[in-house]
């Protein structure tokens, strides 16, 4: 049997419940367990590290192409390579191959 990995969202304040309730009261709330899988999205097999772009700096990069009060913004790519992941790289083959 092969795992998927799946992502979900949920109000704040229903996870803070969920994650309070004791395991009975969780096989309980077993048909709200159910819809929440039922509307994630599963990530692709073979996926990248997924990593929070808002914790990495950005480098601005003088363009003659843009307007004067404007410069191209990118991520360094040794700040990207660093980044803690928030959800590890799926080792096993990606869906194209």
């Amino acid at each position: 049997m092969t795992d998927i990995e799946l992502v979900i969202k949920i109000p704040e304040d229903e996870y803070k419940t969920l994650s309070k309730m004791s395991e009975r009261e969780k096989v309980n709330e077993l048909s709200y367990y159910e819809r929440i899988i039922a509307d994630g999205t599963p990530l692709p097999k073979g996926h990248g590290d997924l990593i929070d772009r808002k914790k990495l700096g950005i480098a601005p990069i003088d363009s003659t192409d843009l307007p004067l009060d404007r410069c191209l913004m990118v991520y360094l790519a040794e700040d990207v390579d660093g980044a803690p992941a928030i959800i590890e790289a799926d080792k096993g083959e990606s869906e194209d191959e």
